[in-house]
């Protein structure tokens, strides 16, 4: 191993490789400029290290070689830099399809309608059965047409209070059924209603109330 000025010449060598390892990023200045300064780089370490070349070689000039040799060992590290600086960065031209979507569906409403029934004395549990074979069948229909987006009944448990059984329409807009009254009527002109235990829905029951409200469609959270 040969010391020269206080530098490692070995130590030197391991720098120039680790260089050459970095320049893959820059392909574009590996063809024509690194290969030179690569081969001059090794020239003048070879100069230096093989069979005791140095010794033959004058104090003067040996300190050039070294300063000439570490200026280009310190151009070939920036190369990359360099190199990666100049790509040209990716034009935006406006918002993502993502992002316009998020932003579409923020500003959705639609309405939801409840409707709300009180069973007779140890009926609700038969209403809820004729809610489902008559109002839901032709809910079910009224999804497929594109008119409704959901539809659920909710029981209370229990046959005290003012209701006990409550009915949710999701319709697509803020119109509610109102936005669908022609269509849903063929719907429900078509329906052959569905008795329960020789009943109709009726008399198991009837609606005290109704209410809409509109929902404000948000897009969930996402870490």
């Amino acid at each position: 191993m040969i010391t020269v000025s206080g530098v490692n010449a070995d130590q030197s060598v391991s720098n120039v490789l680790s260089v050459k390892s970095r320049l893959a990023s820059a392909p574009s200045m590996r063809r024509f400029v690194i290969p030179s300064l690569f081969r001059f780089a090794f020239g003048v370490i070879d100069c230096g290290t093989n069979h005791g070349g140095l010794a033959l070689i004058s104090r003067p000039i040996r300190r050039d070689l070294l300063m000439l040799r570490t200026a280009t060992v310190a151009l070939l590290a920036l190369v990359p830099l360099v190199a990666t600086a100049a790509q040209p960065t990716p034009a935006t031209t406006g918002p993502s399809t993502s992002a316009k979507a998020v932003a579409s569906t923020q500003t959705a409403e639609r309405a939801v309608e409840f409707t709300y029934l009180k069973s007779r004395p140890g009926e609700r549990d038969n209403l809820r059965r004729a809610i489902v074979a008559n109002w839901f069948a032709m809910d079910a229909l009224a999804v497929k047409q594109g008119l409704m987006v959901d539809y659920k009944v909710f029981d209370s448990g229990s046959d005290e209070g003012e209701w006990n059984l409550k009915v949710m329409v999701v319709y697509p807009d803020t119109r509610g059924y109102d936005g669908i009254r022609d269509a849903f009527e063929k719907i429900r002109a078509a329906h052959k209603p569905v008795l329960i235990d020789g009943k109709p829905l009726r008399d198991f029951g009837q609606v005290v109330r109704t209410q809409r409200v509109v929902e404000r469609v948000s897009e969930s959270f996402q870490p």
